[in-house]
């Protein structure tokens, strides 16, 4: 995240009004975290902000932040005072001694605000209806003391920008390693794992790579569970799909036969599911060894895999 909030220019920077943010953001029921994660800065930042000791930001920064905040740009712009000099006087009769029609001209002027202010708040403010769904992949076993990797998919028809929480509750005997793109908080207590994305795809994929206790019994079944939640006007929620059980068994997660061998099929799945996520260290080196060498087998005293020449 960055904390550059400070302008150099009149022409980069915009003024916003602090106070109309905090407005906004807290009769949404945001947190700063979630703000800032949104925007791309720090919860200091959007503190700031919010108390006007940066009330010039960058214009891009102003954008997002409206952008988290569901409304216009405009919305959240320091209004400039109005100049009560300048008012216009009642039109009086011209030279000919015509006298204009204000009575009709000025409801037609009402009408006409009150047009675009509907507009403007239907478009902003309107509980747009948006489907997702989120899907989670997940292999069936894993040995004690070994990482195994997690996708989950989360799918959006929403032509516009999303921003969402998600959270993976994670079963007693298995920790997170990683994750890509990292996690925003890990709560030991609840085991829960979450993200906080703002995100213009309609696709994302989130990996992380989980760790089975060594001292776990074999055959224990892990149960995983988790929600989406995605904010359009209204919050929503919904479970994550997918996979959710994982059996502690002497197997290597990528051999799903459980026949002692990495197949062709099993690697090539290995490398369409995994293979094109950047940093995520899921052990690939040991699973072409497998696949190259005559199979594996465990050892239960060192809880690692031997591979058979």
């Amino acid at each position: 995240m960055t904390d550059a909030n400070q302008t150099s220019g009149k022409a980069s920077g915009v003024k916003i009004d602090g106070a109309r943010v905090r407005e906004i953001r807290e009769s949404l029921g945001l947190t700063q975290l979630y703000v800032a994660t949104a925007v791309g800065v720090t919860t200091d930042t959007i503190s700031r902000w919010e108390n006007g000791r940066y009330p010039t930001v960058k214009r891009d920064n102003a954008q997002r932040l409206a952008a988290a905040l569901e409304v216009s740009l405009d919305e959240i712009l320091e209004q400039e005072p109005t100049n009560k000099s300048q008012t216009t006087e009642p039109t009086k009769q011209d030279s000919h001694g015509a006298r204009l029609p204000v009575k009709f001209l000025i409801p037609a002027i009402i009408c006409v605000f009150a047009a675009v202010a509907l507009s403007v708040y239907y478009v902003f403010h309107h509980d747009v209806s948006v489907n997702f769904e989120a899907c989670r992949i997940l292999p069936s076993h894993a040995a004690p003391g070994q990482t195994f990797p997690v996708l989950v998919r989360v799918k959006t028809d929403s032509r516009r920008s999303s921003s969402f929480i998600l959270r993976e509750n994670l079963p007693r005997g298995c920790v997170p390693v990683k994750a890509v793109p990292a996690y925003t908080a890990w709560d030991r207590k609840s085991r829960s794992l979450e993200w906080i994305c703002h995100s213009q795809d309609k696709e994302i994929t989130f990996f992380y790579l989980g760790s089975v206790k060594r001292d776990i019994p074999m055959n224990t079944v892990l149960n995983f569970s988790g929600t989406v939640v995605i904010r359009k006007g209204k919050g929503r929620s919904r479970p994550v799909a997918g996979q959710n059980k994982l059996e502690i068994k002497p197997l290597h997660w990528a051999d799903t036969n459980g026949d002692g061998e990495i197949d062709d099929e099993e690697i090539l799945t290995v490398y369409e599911e995994f293979g094109e996520i950047k940093g995520a260290d899921f052990g690939l080196d040991q699973i072409e060894a497998i696949w190259a060498a005559n199979g594996y087998k465990w050892n239960g005293k060192t809880k690692k895999f031997v591979i058979i020449p």
